[in-house]
């Protein structure tokens, strides 16, 4: 349990209402909960401020005025507060972790029976393996991390401290993981990219002799692939998010704070600089360069490098505000057709009459 005070030093801010009213969970606006706290980021949902159940409210700075906490507060005598905030929702995530330190951490394993634990490899003692997972010779993991059932983690391969490693992933040998990474489930870091070369009449696999490097604070999402190298390293860079179903290649390089939404694909030796929003179905062709601070719309396929501070989208990738403009174009295709066809029969016609 928290109150709106300790929430006012958290965010900075003092409280309008009751600091002393008491928060012990979240949920959204309209719920039949108590003592709860919930945000407003859309002018839609002020509506429901006469309603609420929440105990304190996070509104967005800009949507709200005046009136709008008043007939907040005013729904109940004591027991609530609200804040006026740049970013309701960014605020309202801090304060889930200010109310659950532990949010991420389901239980407490003192033993781990059932795990295959390898008498080389150097575990944290106050890393949390739960039973049925694997780890191979040579690995190391760091001081706090949980690694949950099913998940496999092979030779010469480093987690570092405060990860956490969800149910069923399999992390392939050279994989180095650093610190506050979130692995989801099934997915996998290292495998083999895909890659062979024809010879007599065969295709033969290329062996992949690099390593996969995932840095500080890098979240992946359930069911994506990491290929390792196939010389070198493919490396995602520091506080980069992944979403679920996502095809990073042998090779790639994100720099960090980078963005992939849902099934994007990224071919061989791709390289993503700072900052830069995959969005989902998008992808690359392989050997390029997107630079820092580019947005990739949805479906979209980049075939050649980009600027920095580029905005694509379409197949193939071309600047946002022209493809819109092409999209306007073929929507008027049918019309621009009949008009056509209409001007040649006028145009034969008068051939006739002449």
């Amino acid at each position: 349990m928290i109150r709106a005070s300790e929430i006012g030093k958290l965010l900075s801010l003092e409280p309008s209402g009751d600091p002393d009213a008491e928060v012990i969970c979240a949920d959204q606006v309209v719920s039949d909960k108590k003592n709860y706290i919930s945000f407003i980021s859309e002018p839609s949902y002020l509506e429901h401020l006469g309603s609420t159940n929440a105990s304190v409210l996070l509104l967005e700075e800009g949507l709200c005025s005046d009136t709008h906490i008043r007939q907040y507060l005013s729904s109940a005598k004591k027991g609530r507060a609200c804040f006026v905030v740049r970013s309701a929702y960014a605020a309202f995530i801090r304060v889930l972790y200010k109310l659950d330190p532990g949010i991420h951490i389901t239980g407490h394993v003192d033993e781990t029976p059932g795990s295959m634990i390898s008498e080389e490899a150097d575990v944290a003692s106050d890393a949390v393996i739960y039973p049925g997972v694997f780890i191979g010779r040579g690995v190391g993991i760091g001081s706090n991390t949980i690694i949950f059932p099913g998940t496999v983690i092979m030779g010469d391969s480093r987690i570092g401290s405060n990860s956490l490693i969800y149910p069923n992933v399999t992390i392939y040998p050279k994989s180095f993981i650093g610190n506050k990474v979130i692995i989801g489930s099934g997915s996998v870091i290292g495998s083999d990219g895909f890659g062979f070369v024809e010879y007599g009449g065969e295709l033969l696999k290329v062996p992949h002799l690099g390593s996969t490097v995932i840095e500080d604070d890098v979240e992946i999402g359930s069911n994506t692939s990491i290929d390792r190298g196939t010389l070198g390293s493919t490396v995602i860079g520091r506080g980069t998010k992944i979403d679920n179903l996502v095809q990073v290649a042998h090779n790639c390089r994100t720099g960090s704070g980078c963005i992939l939404c849902g099934m994007v694909g990224l071919s061989g030796t791709t390289t993503l600089g700072d900052k830069v929003i995959m969005a989902a179905n998008s992808g690359t062709k392989g050997h390029l360069t997107i630079n820092s601070n580019c947005v990739v719309t949805a479906r979209t396929s980049v075939t050649k490098d980009l600027p920095a501070g580029s905005e694509v989208k379409g197949y193939p990738a071309r600047p946002l505000a022209e493809e819109l403009k092409i999209q306007t174009l073929i929507g008027k295709l049918p019309e621009l057709y009949r008009r056509i066809k209409k001007l040649e029969k006028e145009i034969d016609n008068g051939k006739r009459n002449g």
